[in-house]
């Protein structure tokens, strides 16, 4: 079994997923850590020159090269969940838990924060907010469980480990 965490930039995925993989005894994996290491370039980098579609499709690619293990927990990127092939992979493949956290945690957590492509503007607050409005039903309609992820990360590792059952 995996479990897939997925969620806003700053929603904490890849801190929640550290704790919950220690408290578990699983493997962590960020996936776009891996696709940064394997592709020898940033998220910026691959945004910048070669495209999100280019990056989307890398991200898929990594995701099935992840999904071939188990006792994982899978911090994914934020939009790792707007492509439907990689809904049915991780569907398959383990548990989807759905960090849910509002703008202004967000604009919090990131405000000095310049490794995110689709936040590198100039009014990140009203980015933050249509990007919630557009992506928070896509992540509830798929995960399993929605998770209010505002508090600290202990705290939201601890309450995965109660609704997951293990």
């Amino acid at each position: 079994m995996n479990i897939f965490l997925c969620g806003f930039m700053g929603s904490g995925k890849t801190t929640v997923g550290k704790a919950l993989s220690t408290d578990l005894n699983m493997d962590f994996i960020d996936l776009d850590k891996l696709i940064e290491i394997e592709n020898n370039e940033s998220i910026n980098e691959i945004f910048k020159n070669k495209g999100e579609g280019f990056f989307r499709n890398l991200e898929t690619e990594a995701l099935k090269n992840v999904c071939k293990n188990d006792n994982q927990v899978v911090s994914l990127g934020g939009g790792a969940v707007l492509k439907q092939e990689n809904v049915d992979i991780i569907k398959a493949n383990g548990t989807l838990i759905f960090l849910e956290v509002e703008a202004k945690t967000v604009l919090k957590r990131l405000k000095n924060d310049t490794s995110r492509p689709l936040l590198n503007v100039d009014n990140k607050e009203a980015v933050i907010e249509k990007m919630l409005q557009e992506r928070t039903p896509i992540y509830k309609n798929n995960a399993d469980f929605t998770v209010n992820a505002n508090k600290n990360s202990k705290n939201t590792a601890s309450f995965i480990k109660k609704i997951i059952k293990i």
